[in-house]
């Protein structure tokens, strides 16, 4: 049996983080902690839409292209650590998104990658690939914030 079927409990990981973002306010978190004040609510609700878009796509794809099909648990695995666990740990304040960071994202991913390797889909190479592709997908979402700013003055 393929555990290809992983993938879609990422998904179900990822809207849960999603909305504990959303209901715990990480717009205000981002504003008053981070002083990251160019960020609007639309921002965030446009990464995460783009994000389950990415996912639905990815998780489609499946085994036939298991780096694309690992975005999501490498996102939920980058994302939760350089962004929720770093900055809760860097600030002393746990932000929104941490605790669906700690369960079920990061597990859930790890299970993920568990399921690729036990389906002979998981290299090194798929591995860090997939890794640097969900690291990407939020490095370029903070590159367009930052270009806003600039093509706006």
């Amino acid at each position: 049996m393929s555990h290809e079927y992983l993938l879609w409990l990422t998904l179900f990981a990822y809207g849960w983080h999603i909305a504990e973002e959303i209901i715990l306010g990480n717009i205000n978190y981002l504003h008053k902690v981070l002083k990251m004040k160019d960020w609007t609510a639309n921002d965030l609700h446009i990464l995460s839409g783009l994000g389950l878009v990415c996912a639905i796509a990815s998780i489609m794809i499946g085994w036939n292209m298991p780096v694309i099909a690992l975005f999501l648990p490498a996102y939920l695995i980058t994302h939760g650590l350089l962004v929720h666990v770093w900055y809760t740990i860097r600030y002393r304040k746990i932000n929104p998104g941490f605790f669906t960071t700690l369960f079920p994202g990061i597990p859930v991913s790890i299970w993920a990658y568990w399921g690729a390797w036990k389906d002979g889909v998981l290299t090194w190479d798929v591995a860090v690939l997939s890794l640097l592709l969900g690291t990407l997908f939020l490095v370029a979402f903070l590159i367009l914030i930052k270009l806003r700013k600039r093509i706006k003055n």
